[in-house]
C-alpha cells in the first residue's frame, strides 16, 4: 500500500512517500529480480529464512517507495545500500538527494523516501503484538500515566510508545544504542486520524503514530514542518 504525504516549512515544499509491503503468501522468490547485483550478492551471506524474507521485503517496501518519489522509475534501477551508521542510502540511476528509513514487522515492511534536504523515521508494528511483558524496561512512570489517559487498550499503548521511540532513534541515526530514559516522552494527544507524540529531549521532533488495519506505523519528523499524509492508499502492482 503506498500513501503519498505532503510538508512544508516557512521557505519550501515537499513530498514524500510512504509504502507498507507485505510479504508474499508464496515466499519472497519471485522479488529477486527486482535486487541489485549487490543486493543479489548480499543475501547469499543471510542463513536465516526469517531474515532473508525481513531482508527482501524491506528493500522492495523501499524501492516502491522511490520509485513512486522518483515518478515511477524502474525497481532494478533502484539500488540500496547501508551507511556507516546502517542507515538505509539509496541510489536512482539519474537522481540524487533523497533519503529513506525502513522498518519491518513480523508481517510487513515499512518504508518512506523524502528529500535528503529532510529527516524522517518510521517504524512499523503488528497491532496485535502484545509487548506489555517488556513496557517496564522501557517506560516510565509519566509516560504509562500518559497512555492511561488515552483510553485506548493496554496493547495499543505499550505500541505508540514502543514505535514512537523507534523512529525517533531512526531520524537520530543511533538505534537503541543510547540510554532509553533520553527517548522520553513528554505528551501523547490522541487527533483525528493518529495520535501525535511530542519528546522531552527532543523538542524539535514530533511523531504521528497511524492506527491501520493491522499495523502500527510511526513517523518522526522536525516539528517545525507542516505534514499532512493522504491516507486513502493506493496499490503497486509489480
Amino acid at each position: 500500500m503506498n500513501y503519498c504525504g505532503k510538508c512544508y516549512d516557512d521557505k519550501k515544499h515537499y513530498a514524500f512517500f510512504v509504502n507498507l509491503t507485505t510479504i508474499p503468501s508464496s515466499g519472497v522468490g519471485d522479488l529477486f529480480q527486482y535486487l541489485s547485483p549487490e543486493e543479489l550478492e548480499y543475501i547469499n551471506t543471510i542463513k536465516s529464512k526469517k531474515r532473508l524474507e525481513s531482508f527482501i521485503n524491506g528493500r522492495i517496501s523501499l524501492k516502491i517507495a522511490s520509485s513512486l518519489f522518483c515518478m515511477d522509475r524502474k525497481l532494478k534501477d533502484i539500488s540500496v545500500s547501508n551507511g556507516i551508521l546502517g542507515q538505509p542510502v539509496i541510489t536512482v540511476k539519474g537522481r540524487s538527494n533523497i533519503s529513506g528509513s525502513i522498518s519491518h514487522c513480523d508481517s510487513c515492511a515499512a518504508s518512506i523516501v523524502f528529500d535528503e534536504e529532510l529527516v524522517f523515521g518510521i517504524d512499523i508494528e503488528d497491532k496485535n503484538r502484545d509487548i506489555s511483558n517488556i513496557l517496564i524496561h522501557f517506560a516510565e512512570q509519566s509516560e504509562i500515566e500518559a497512555v492511561k489517559k488515552l483510553d485506548c487498550s493496554e496493547t495499543l499503548g505499550c505500541l505508540i510508545l514502543w514505535t514512537s521511540k523507534e523512529s525517533l532513534s531512526k531520524c537520530l541515526k543511533t538505534g537503541f544504542t543510547i540510554p532509553l530514559e533520553i527517548f522520553r516522552i513528554k505528551s501523547i494527544e490522541k487527533t483525528k486520524d493518529c495520535y501525535r507524540v511530542l519528546y522531552a529531549n527532543f523538542n524539535q521532533f514530533e511523531t504521528r503514530v497511524y492506527v491501520l488495519e493491522n499495523n502500527i506505523c510511526s513517523l518522526t519528523y522536525p516539528k517545525k514542518l507542516i505534514v499532512s499524509l493522504n491516507m486513502d492508499a493506493s496499490k503497486t502492482n509489480l
